[in-house]
């Protein structure tokens, strides 16, 4: 539970950090799409290189886009950790934001609508969701039994992609890894994750230095 408590406290730093806080180009030389669609090539086949392969945390291998605009995060852990990195990506919200954070919100990230939780409260409004049309569904946070067979059943009801992203209080710098190459962020990704491993690294030493240690039940 002490490491629950942590993790809260780790992702409130998180996002309050965020709010305040290749190569060079080469030359064109493929061929025009006319020309490739004369070669045989439909549009189908263009398009599809806008998509890859991703394996998420579940050992599921979904096709998402290369480039993530729109995206609805499955809960509260979330929507808070890819809140931190790219706000402006949110099709949704999981959960309206609480009364102490939203004073430090944007009003357009308050009006968003809001889709529910799959896990958890489970009040996920599928055809909210529908209607709001993400590119991908990310669910973060640790690993849940039956998770594939959820997923799976999820993406296949909406048409959708739906990806799960472990994330732990000790493993929360990958996460944010994982997180800047889905969304091309790498750079702002590496500081969140250099971040998080300070903040989790100078609490294990305090928690250390405490004598007498108190068990919570919540």
């Amino acid at each position: 539970m002490k490491m629950r408590k942590t993790g809260c406290f780790l992702l409130a730093a998180v996002l309050v950090f965020s709010l305040v806080a290749c190569g060079q180009e080469k030359e064109d030389t493929a061929p025009k799409k006319e020309n490739m669609l004369q070669s045989g090539e439909d549009e189908k086949t263009a398009d599809s290189k806008d998509t890859y392969t991703f394996e998420d945390s579940a050992g599921r291998k979904v096709e998402i886009p290369k480039k993530l605009e729109r995206i609805a995060p499955m809960g509260t852990l979330a929507q808070i950790v890819i809140f931190a990195l790219t706000p402006d990506s949110f099709a949704g919200l999981s959960s309206e934001w609480g009364d102490t954070v939203a004073p430090y919100l944007d009003k357009k990230y308050q009006d968003l609508p809001v889709f529910g939780q799959f896990y958890g409260s489970s009040d996920l409004n599928m055809e909210a969701l529908a209607a709001a049309n993400p590119q991908v569904l990310i669910d973060i946070g640790e690993k849940k039994e039956g998770a594939k067979e959820d997923l799976d059943g999820l993406q296949e009801q909406l048409g959708i992609p739906v990806i799960s992203i472990e994330a732990t209080t000790e493993g929360m710098p990958q996460c944010y890894e994982t997180l800047g190459k889905l969304f091309g962020m790498e750079e702002k990704a590496k500081t969140l994750s250099d971040y998080c491993e300070k903040i989790y690294r100078r609490t294990v030493e305090g928690m250390r230095n405490v004598s007498e240690k108190k068990k919570v039940l919540y």
